[in-house]
């Protein structure tokens, strides 16, 4: 398995451009189970990666278009090289320069029957993400901390690479419901305006927005195909105060969010914009230690709210490195959309058409 990591490095256009040959020739390699299955003979319509930071794993598509023997009128690589739970390795890139995108298991292979046409397979992957959807079972830690907890998590899954931000505090307790673990993590990155996802076997549980620095720049009428994007304040609120019950005390615990950390250099956030309108506070009941934890998830839910604010689709020629998880900047737009974007979701596929990369982004100032 190669060393699949979120990238942390800083590239031009230019230097992408002399690292994958001028983009001439798109192409991939697929290895099931440490094996290349094009050099097997597979034949390959499409083949699709999609890299995500929100509730759902990394996956991955492709479709096999001569499994079907039309002589022995059976499939072949069926029972033996895409067996259910094998490992799946996608690297995408130029010529003879490719770069890994996607580690996981193939969990789904759909069989295909179509008039006039040869039968196919269409197989799905999964990250490691996916092991961690299924069952649910309940569990409380004792002095620990979140971000050990998470370290203990991920290694049960398989997990054997950790860029997990420190929680500093040890908790006398700490209760898990019944739940999946995937579930679980998602919610408590979120309480503490944390970010948790998977790449390859590494797991990421680190504060949201703190490496802004952008992966590249992409210009319209240059490097960047399409885009489109969204200014909307329907879902942006003037404050967010976090209420909780001390049993111990018999009194509330009340912290309120301070401000949203803003992206780019844009003025208003949508916390702005919304105190000029009027109060438009959310009240959310949770389960808070003290007053500083209150406030801290006031503040989780603050920011994740913010980031509503500016939402947006991009298109570019495929660029192996782009996925989400970075920052990414926008040129050639003009000043107010000239701004550095959060890329949540980032999608590649190589198909007759060739290799395309398209991004959903996201920002919190206008």
């Amino acid at each position: 398995m190669s060393n699949l990591k979120l990238n942390t490095d800083k590239f031009t256009f230019e230097q992408l451009e002399t690292k994958y040959r001028n983009f001439i020739a798109p192409g991939y390699k697929i290895m099931v189970d440490n094996k290349d299955v094009v050099r097997e003979g597979m034949a390959i319509s499409y083949v699709t990666v999609e890299t995500t930071t929100t509730r759902e794993a990394d996956t991955a598509t492709f479709s096999i278009v001569n499994a079907y023997n039309l002589v022995t009128r059976d499939f072949q690589w069926l029972e033996k090289s895409l067996t259910l739970g094998s490992t799946l390795e996608i690297h995408m890139g130029y010529l003879d320069r490719m770069t890994p995108v996607f580690f996981g298991y193939i969990t789904a292979v759909n069989i295909e029957f179509q008039q006039n046409e040869t039968p196919k397979l269409i197989v799905t992957g999964m990250d490691l993400s996916f092991k961690m959807m299924l069952g649910r079972k309940a569990k409380t830690w004792s002095n620990k901390k979140l971000s050990d907890m998470v370290k203990e998590l991920g290694q049960q899954y398989g997990a054997n690479s950790f860029v997990v931000d420190d929680t500093n505090n040890v908790l006398a307790t700490f209760p898990k419901k019944p739940e999946n673990d995937y579930q679980f993590l998602q919610t408590l990155a979120y309480s503490i305006n944390y970010e948790f996802f998977i790449v390859g076997k590494t797991l990421y549980f680190r504060k949201r927005n703190q490496s802004k620095s952008p992966l590249m720049t992409l210009s319209w009428g240059k490097h960047l195909l399409y885009f489109h994007v969204e200014h909307n304040i329907a879902e942006q609120v003037s404050g967010v105060t976090v209420r909780s019950w001390d049993s111990s005390t018999q009194q509330v615990i009340e912290g309120s969010a301070s401000s949203v950390q803003r992206i780019g250099t844009n003025p208003a956030t949508g916390q702005d914009i919304m105190k000029k309108l009027g109060s438009f506070e959310e009240f959310l009941y949770l389960n808070a230690e003290d007053y500083q934890d209150a406030r801290e998830k006031a503040d989780a839910a603050l920011n994740e709210r913010a980031m509503r604010l500016v939402t947006g689709e991009a298109e570019c020629i495929g660029l192996p490195e782009i996925r989400a998880g970075r920052f990414i900047k926008l040129d050639g737009l003009g000043k107010k959309l000239n701004q550095p974007y959060y890329i949540k979701s980032a999608a590649h596929t190589v198909d007759e058409s060739g290799y395309s990369t398209r991004m959903s982004v996201q920002g919190n100032a206008v």
